[in-house]
């Protein structure tokens, strides 16, 4: 769209630097002289909006082409993507472009990032227009459905943050295909485990009002979780390590960094972690009752953590840490969802959608009680995990039919 707008020389070679392969500093420099060669491309951009009313821009660039957009005309839709994290000053005075605003985003993620604590400067710029949303106002529309996080997992972050309103897709629930990559095997913890509480042992540091130097306890245990997992580093980017603070990141990079294998891993704070996501997921809260665990956004910044884990979750948390309310919570329905309803397999083989049916059940079997973590159409297997050993059991299904039916 901005290629139309150049003179024919200038638009030929955008095309071209465009098209060329990889980010070199060549072609950087290329892109550069070209904008420099047509001196009036910044001015004609600005002009289109008079006639292209498509536009797509950040808050910061609306706000300061303001006036220019208002004088354009006013638009049909504003629509404001990640609202949740859009200044109050700033929607308030955006909002005038249009007849019309759409406010989009997750109002239980995090708000937008101030370094003042004056109330002036935390009510108009902390705060985004979400704060003001009235639950069960004809003009909200809620998401009440997502693809990316496994069943129990998509139950954890449902109850605690979304009343129980959040649900796994219905287009992944019946495909066998689809649930069955939610399961798999990491280090010592077996496929049909989403939701981990480990244990972190008392810090030396827990009566220590100076804990910047973050917490060597969950460090070490999550390196032991850690440890022979990561090999390579494509396997490495399949885990993501979230915390609060700055001084725990570096200290968990440091660690990690000490390891052969574990260098790769992703370590962020939680804010910057917004948005993004891993197969496996270790929040570590470092001293949760300190900082920012502490504050009013708590309850935001734990949804964020627990929300970027497509498979498992790994809670790392120490008995001082469960004096946090959003934590506790955390523990305790990760235990309550560990104790699932039980199945009879009979019950789900008369489904005609058996195979999406079976994957992640608890299903008793003879004198067995067994998770269900795949199946194997090829060869004909049902793969399951016993309760009581722990151990991956194979099930020929052709002879699990025979014995559920009763066949010859």
């Amino acid at each position: 769209h901005l290629v139309s707008i150049l003179n024919k020389d200038t638009g030929e070679r955008f095309v071209k630097v465009m098209r060329s392969i990889g980010q070199s500093k060549l072609n950087s420099h290329r892109l550069k002289e070209i904008y420099c060669d047509d001196e009036s491309l910044g001015l004609k951009t600005l002009d289109s909006i008079s006639t292209d009313r498509l536009l797509c821009m950040t808050v910061t660039a609306a706000t300061i082409n303001f006036q220019l957009l208002l004088d354009s005309g006013k638009f049909d839709l504003l629509v404001f993507e990640e609202a949740s994290q859009i200044g109050l000053a700033h929607s308030l005075m955006l909002m005038l472009l249009a007849k019309v605003r759409l406010f989009a985003g997750d109002p239980n993620q995090l708000r937008p990032v101030t370094r003042k604590s004056e109330t002036d400067i935390k009510n108009w710029l902390g705060n985004s227009a979400f704060f003001f949303m009235k639950e069960g106002a004809s003009a909200i529309c809620m998401l009440d459905e997502q693809s990316r996080m496994g069943p129990q997992i998509n139950s954890l972050v449902s109850e605690i943050f979304y009343k129980g309103k959040l649900r796994v897709a219905s287009e992944v629930l019946s495909d066998w295909s689809k649930l069955r990559v939610f399961y798999k095997s990491f280090r010592s913890i077996p496929p049909n485990v989403e939701i981990l509480v480990a244990r972190v042992p008392p810090s030396h540091l827990s009566e220590s009002l100076d804990t910047r130097q973050g917490r060597i306890e969950s460090v070490n245990l999550m390196v032991n979780i850690l440890d022979g997992t990561c090999i390579e580093r494509e396997q490495s980017r399949d885990v993501l390590v979230v915390t609060p603070s700055r001084a725990q990141r570096d200290l968990i990079k440091r660690e990690l960094k000490k390891k052969k294998g574990l260098d790769f891993v992703k370590v962020s704070t939680i804010h910057r972690a917004q948005g993004a996501e891993a197969d496996i997921v270790f929040l570590d809260p470092g001293f949760a009752a300190n900082g920012f665990l502490k504050a009013d956004i708590a309850q935001n910044l734990v949804n964020v953590a627990l929300s970027r884990a497509k498979c498992k979750v790994v809670l790392l948390f120490s008995d001082d840490d469960l004096n946090n309310k959003w934590l506790s919570l955390g523990k305790d329905t990760a235990e309550r969802l560990e104790n699932k309803d039980v199945f009879y397999l009979l019950d789900i083989l008369r489904d005609p959608n058996w195979k999406a049916a079976i994957i992640g059940k608890r299903i008793r079997f003879e004198d067995m009680l067994l998770d269900v973590v795949d199946l194997d159409p090829i060869q004909k297997l049902l793969k399951c995990v016993d309760q009581k050993s722990g151990h991956l059991l194979n099930f020929n299904m052709k002879t699990l039919f025979k014995t559920v039916h009763g066949l010859n």
